[in-house]
């Protein structure tokens, strides 16, 4: 894939570790080239399911592989992992669409909404937030990305 010169990359991932499993060489390649990745967490395991521990390590891994791969920025939205669906759609959309808006990307990566609710969740939203009026029609290639995980039964 041909990018423009100088693209302004946006990454959407459920969780910590989804962009690294399912771009994490894209995003090497991209940065190497000049490119400008911003990566959106969404969820995160956070309590109620997990202690707060939990979160703090896997943000510190994730901002560290960050590093390695090249990322300007990463953003954390912090809603807790399971309980994605539980934000109203107008929420939801709404703080995709505020980084979108943001970080101004002419490419974004979403999720591939596989079996995990999450996914199918966060895919959706980003849908939303891209949709090609407002600040959407900056965008000139939007793809999904896979992330082989549990949730696959194959």
């Amino acid at each position: 894939m041909k990018l423009p010169k100088k693209s302004n990359i946006l990454i959407i991932a459920p969780h910590p570790d989804d962009e690294i499993i399912g771009l994490g060489g894209a995003i090497k390649k991209f940065s190497d080239y000049g490119h400008e990745v911003v990566v959106l967490l969404v969820s995160g395991h956070l309590p109620p399911l997990y202690s707060e521990d939990v979160f703090v390590e896997h943000k510190k891994q994730a901002l560290a592989a960050h590093k390695i791969v090249g990322v300007k920025e990463s953003i954390f939205l912090e809603i807790p992992a399971t309980f994605v669906r539980d934000e109203t759609v107008a929420d939801l959309n709404g703080k995709i669409y505020n980084v979108l808006k943001d970080v101004g990307p002419n490419i974004v990566f979403l999720p591939f909404p596989d079996r995990h609710i999450d996914h199918q969740v966060i895919f959706e939203s980003s849908m939303v937030a891209i949709r090609p009026i407002y600040d959407g029609k900056k965008i000139d290639i939007a793809a999904s990305y896979e992330v082989l995980s549990e949730t696959h039964w194959n």
